[in-house]
């Protein structure tokens, strides 16, 4: 009954080692824990040289920390770390952290699950006819979503309202990004799916082969519960851009006779680094003194003339000239150059004499092109792993039992998420133990502090205090206090700008929280979100976490250690129920220290239920 580390490529035998296990019950504290042993020491003999490595040798470098292996304990196999700590001479210290089917890939990003990836005609169009459906007709949506985080200040979102998913006024399709005959660019939208909180649940059990089953599948808290990912889902082009912009005093070059014939030389190159079609437009102020001439040129590559205005007649021209002239560039780094030469006054000629800007007619990623010449592009695309929180499986699940009060449990293929507010089932018989007298605390003083993080510019959402003089909203812990803190938010509904939209706000311009988004379908055309009270205190409390919390106030807690045999014991998990002493326990955390290859030495920490 002892404990074997094993890959295919070598096997590790712990039972005649000292070895310490320690595990904790998830239903006790907001993370779902791994077991895991303290440190152990083990010789490093040949055949683990040759299977694992050379730990031995001062000379070898760049050895793993961290060998991902298989563990049998007490005639379970369950996937294992084995973590290499130090080295003294021929001994070798290491801790192990075993039981990761506790939660199936709870180390994967969500970012790396498969959620299937396809492209759609028009993201403007598609993007509404999902907005009419719910879960689970569709397991992702678009609702209308407020932020601040895209200033109007910057030239790129000077159009921009603000809104995620923003459909037009008369509900046809939502708002397009779009380039005017100015070559002005309006990012008026940004298309942002957002998956469904319980399609992202059971996808991720599912990459394990698992199924998610239990109350978790039909709160109805979390029917229209939509995760908003805070990530960068639209891509950016670059439109090129070039100016011909001059100021009389900005001049080349002067030809001065010292008298009315003087002359400025103006000059200006651009290069061109990708072919296609272009758009040279704006303004040229030709000017000309009576008897001389003026001569103004575009020539591409020194060969090519694409625009020449030139003029010796004896009177004085002042005028300005619009150009609109499409240009084919169809090599690379082509040189365009702008030449004017004209009369030159110091005294009174202090104006810009050309304005023009040369567009590329395509949109692309352009080098060195500054960020206020992009174009915000929503991919005709539904790719969810671009959409999710910068989180891990575990993080998700830890985030969704720390803010709704869940357990979760695994048997076989099946995974079980119910809430912890039931009445113990399932109670097993301790009296073989009746004889072991533990040491009783007495909770009276314990409290517990449920808080959100905080969000940006200060704002907090409302927490729940609770002791045993009951619940006190926005209450201050003490020193006994046990925090449960959500990384997660539901988004509040306002109307953030006048004559706006009454839908939810980003709160936390945040990639790694869960912001939650309510929504429950088309209401008289539009897309916007809901709020749900009953996800925020106090409410909240009210529902899913008193009648719990006054458990764990109310009991005792127990304290013993005691030796018992392994085979006897091995047929408890630390989240049974027992019946010891009179009372039902739940056990919050044990540990076993194992003194021979057929007994333990436990201490147990125990909460009795009242």
């Amino acid at each position: 009954m002892g404990i074997t580390l094993f890959t295919e490529k070598f096997k590790l035998e712990l039972s005649k080692q000292k070895v310490t296990i320690q595990e904790s019950n998830s239903r006790m504290n907001d993370k779902v824990s791994t077991k895991f042993t303290f440190p152990f020491t083990t010789p490093m003999d040949e055949n683990f040289i040759h299977s694992i490595g050379d730990y031995i040798s001062l000379e070898n470098v760049g050895i793993e920390n961290v060998i991902n292996c298989y563990a049998e304990v007490e005639g379970k196999i369950s996937e294992a770390k084995l973590n290499l700590l130090d080295i003294l001479d021929t001994e070798l210290s290491g801790q192990v952290d075993f039981g990761f089917e506790d939660v199936p890939s709870f180390d994967k990003k969500l970012s790396e699950f498969n959620y299937g990836k396809f492209q759609v005609p028009d993201i403007y169009t598609y993007a509404k006819e999902i907005c009419g459906l719910r879960y689970p007709d569709t397991n992702f949506n678009f609702p209308r979503m407020y932020t601040t985080k895209y200033s109007p200040d910057q030239e790129i979102w000077d159009a921009f309202d603000g809104y995620y998913n923003d459909l037009k006024p008369d509900g046809s399709e939502m708002r397009r990004n779009y380039i005017d005959s100015d070559l002005n660019i309006f990012n008026v939208n940004i298309i942002h799916p957002c998956p469904h909180l319980l399609y992202l649940l059971s996808q991720g059990f599912a990459d394990k082969g698992y199924k998610l089953e239990g109350e978790i599948l039909t709160d109805p808290m979390l029917q229209d519960a939509w995760v908003f990912s805070g990530t960068q889902y639209f891509n950016t082009l670059s439109q090129a851009r070039y100016g011909f912009i001059f100021s009389s005093m900005e001049f080349n070059r002067l030809d001065l006779e010292n008298g009315p014939d003087d002359y400025a030389f103006y000059e200006k190159e651009i290069i061109i680094k990708k072919t296609g079609k272009y758009t040279l437009r704006g303004i040229v102020e030709f000017w000309k003194a009576s008897k001389m001439w003026a001569d103004y040129v575009l020539v591409i590559d020194n060969q090519s003339v694409i625009w020449r205005k030139y003029d010796d007649s004896r009177g004085s021209i002042l005028e300005k000239i619009p150009l609109d002239i499409t240009i084919n560039i169809t090599k690379p780094d082509t040189k365009l150059t702008f030449r004017i030469y004209t009369q030159y006054h110091e005294d009174s000629w202090t104006h810009q004499i050309s304005d023009l800007t040369l567009a590329s007619d395509s949109l692309e990623d352009v080098e060195g092109v500054k960020e206020e010449s992009n174009v915000v592009r929503n991919p005709n695309e539904i790719d969810l792993s671009r959409a999710v929180p910068d989180m891990t499986f575990g993080d998700l699940v830890n985030t969704i039992r720390s803010w709704f009060n869940y357990d979760i449990e695994i048997s076989g293929k099946t995974v079980t998420m119910n809430r912890l507010d039931k009445d113990p089932e399932n109670v097993k018989d301790w009296s073989m133990y009746q004889s072991v007298k533990p040491r009783r605390k007495l909770q009276q003083k314990r409290s517990f502090l449920l808080k959100f993080q905080d969000l940006d510019n200060d704002e907090k959402m409302n927490s729940m205090f609770y002791d045993s003089k009951g619940p006190l909203l926005n209450g201050k812990e003490n020193s006994d206090t046990t925090t449960i803190e959500i990384n997660g938010y539901p988004m509040p509904v306002s109307r953030a700008k006048e004559n706006g939209y009454l839908t939810a706000a980003v709160k936390k311009d945040s990639t790694n929280t869960l912001a939650l988004v309510f929504y429950n379908g088309l209401v008289a055309g539009q897309n916007n979100a809901s709020y749900k009270s009953s996800c925020s205190f106090p409410e909240l409390f009210g529902t899913n976490w008193l009648r719990w919390l006054r458990q764990r106030i109310n009991g005792s807690a127990y304290e013993a250690s005691f030796n018992v045999d392994i085979e006897t014991f091995s047929q408890f998990g630390i989240k049974d129920y027992v019946y010891w002493h009179n009372n039902i326990h739940q056990f919050d955390t044990w540990t076993k220290d194992m003194i021979s290859e057929t007994e333990y030495k436990i201490s147990i920490n125990t909460e009795t239920i009242i």
